[in-house]
């Protein structure tokens, strides 16, 4: 199953002469942003952890990592303006609200990858099943699917 996940957010990182841009948001032990961070030397990874005990293990993870950094904190308040791809695996709970956040704020074309948990009512541009448990599969959703109320003319 890992090894099929890191294969495929590498591929769905755009190709591009400027530089990718990625961020795992519920990061745990941080492996994907890891992963990408190996794969795309010059690219900028962030995982975000709220527990301090997992931040602390993901943050000496990376510690030798300089394209990965592994940040403390909400979720909530961080920065996906810039970011190509956003990748979550919470739960079913915040799923919603997360398609909410990436609506409001990241930027058109941003991928977001949902690793198992669907976003109630949104359907995904892309699933793609993942070996080793039944119901693991990425879903894959874009910000340019809607139009955000943001950018309706009035």
């Amino acid at each position: 199953e890992l090894a099929t996940l890191m294969a495929t957010l590498t591929t769905m990182l755009p190709m591009k002469p400027q530089v990718p841009v990625a961020i795992d948001l519920g990061a745990g032990f941080g492996g994907p942003m890891r992963f990408l961070g190996r794969q795309f030397p010059a690219g900028r990874f962030t995982s975000v952890e709220a527990s301090p005990a997992t931040w602390l293990v993901a943050w000496l993870l990376a510690l030798f990592r300089p394209n990965v950094r592994v940040r403390w904190g909400d979720l909530w308040a961080a920065d996906i303006a810039a970011c190509d791809l956003v990748y979550v695996f919470l739960s079913p709970q915040p799923m919603a609200r997360v398609w909410a956040h990436f609506q409001a704020h990241a930027k058109p074309g941003a991928i977001l990858v949902s690793n198992t948990f669907a976003i109630p009512d949104v359907a995904p541009l892309q699933v793609i099943t993942l070996p080793g448990r039944a119901d693991a599969k990425l879903l894959v959703y874009t910000v340019t699917m809607y139009i955000r109320a943001s950018d309706k003319t009035t």
